[in-house]
């Protein structure tokens, strides 16, 4: 039979509290690293200014950016926009940038010069807005098959991202179509565009009317 410890209520008091005890310790280990400890905090607050000036400054950016933008797109004078559009292209930590892109590719293919607008396009992928974003897509996928380069135009009509509104991936799918009958895939095309015609017979009958007419 395990013989029994038997414990009195002095010696249980005379015991050491364990939380108080683990406490002292940690005091006391501060105390002996007090310069070690005194350093990291400089630091730490050091680490948390910078951030927070970081992110303030971040943000500042961003907001003179868009103004920046905004400026460039009530420029009438097409030279002073391209310009102005530039400068805020080569401006750091702002999202205007990929906005600034997209103009100046506009810009570019009206005025022929293909070659640069495919540049300021592939910069315009980043564009947070879903709408113009599909749009720069739509732009590319014209170019491409302006240059005759249908594969690339194909993989461009393909490559929608599923936030794109509604309208632009359809007609991102009507220019799938189209690409898909220059290269002589005749079934696929006409698997498009039955697909148009079911989800979005409004639009397929608008698109159908537009091309007869520039025919």
């Amino acid at each position: 039979m395990a013989k029994k410890i038997k414990i009195s209520k002095k010696s249980a008091l005379k015991q050491p509290d364990e939380f108080i005890s683990f406490s002292a310790r940690i005091i006391q280990y501060i105390k002996d690293n007090e310069s070690k400890f005194l350093i990291g905090s400089v630091l730490i607050v050091i680490l948390i200014l910078i951030i927070s000036f970081s992110v303030y400054y971040t943000r500042k950016v961003n907001v003179m950016g868009f103004a920046q933008l905004s400026k460039a797109l009530e420029e009438p004078d097409v030279t002073k926009r391209k310009k102005l559009l530039n400068d805020v292209k080569n401006t750091r930590f702002t999202d205007a940038k990929a906005y600034a892109s997209f103009f100046l590719a506009q810009i570019y293919k009206e005025e022929n010069n293909i070659a640069n607008a495919k540049i300021e396009l592939d910069k315009a992928e980043n564009i947070k807005d879903a709408y113009l974003r599909g749009n720069a897509r739509i732009m590319m996928v014209d170019l491409l098959m302006k240059e005759g380069k249908l594969d690339e135009a194909l993989k461009y009509s393909k490559g929608i991202d599923k936030d794109t509104p509604k309208f632009l991936k359809d007609e991102l799918l009507l220019k799938e179509a189209f690409i898909q009958e220059k290269k002589n895939n005749l079934n696929e095309a006409k698997q498009i565009y039955k697909t148009l015609e079911t989800s979005n017979p409004e639009f397929y009958l608008l698109k159908l009317v537009q091309t007869k007419s520039a025919l």
